[in-house]
């Protein structure tokens, strides 16, 4: 199927999916905190995904969460910036519906409510591991998640000296 083409002015509001000051002065975006959103243009967006910081969306460091226009959809943006794969499993992961958008919330909320199994299987995925792992650490911190679950992510994505939590 052929990509929708999309005006390079759509306004796209993009959510910091980090528990921790996210910076990013080429697209003009400062976030003091976690769900802190603004609004770029697909422009921007597409610069970025296909520049040295494709990481950050691929990652889910910065999340797409909503297309500001009425003829370009949420999985129009997706699939043109190619993140479609990586959308969709995170949707499967996070238990969404195939054709919601990804929130910040929805991260954390499966931090909190996911067996320790779950969690460790999905913090040993590339894709997940710096939200997740950063997102548990907050949780626990926040008395959200037990201290085992948290050291068994941590231990799991290769920390080995976990002994004492107490931040």
């Amino acid at each position: 199927m052929a990509r929708k083409s999309i005006d390079s002015n759509i306004e796209i509001v993009v959510q910091n999916n980090l528990h921790s000051m996210f910076v990013y002065p080429k697209l003009g975006i400062e976030f003091s905190q976690n769900g802190d959103d603004d609004i770029v243009t697909y422009g921007e967006l597409k610069s970025l995904n296909s520049g040295s910081g494709k990481r950050i969306l691929r990652n889910f460091s910065l999340l797409v969460t909503e297309v500001l226009d009425d003829n370009v959809s949420y999985e129009d943006v997706i699939e043109s910036l190619k993140l479609k794969d990586n959308y969709n499993e995170a949707r499967k992961v996070l238990d969404l519906d195939g054709d919601e958008s990804l929130d910040a919330e929805d991260f954390y909320d499966f931090i909190v409510k996911s067996e320790t199994s779950e969690l460790v299987d999905v913090v040993k995925n590339d894709k997940f591991s710096k939200v997740i792992t950063e997102g548990a650490m907050v949780a626990h911190k926040e008395k959200e998640i037990p201290e085992d679950k948290l050291r068994q992510a941590l231990i799991a994505i290769g920390f080995e000296d976990v002994a004492d939590l107490g931040y």
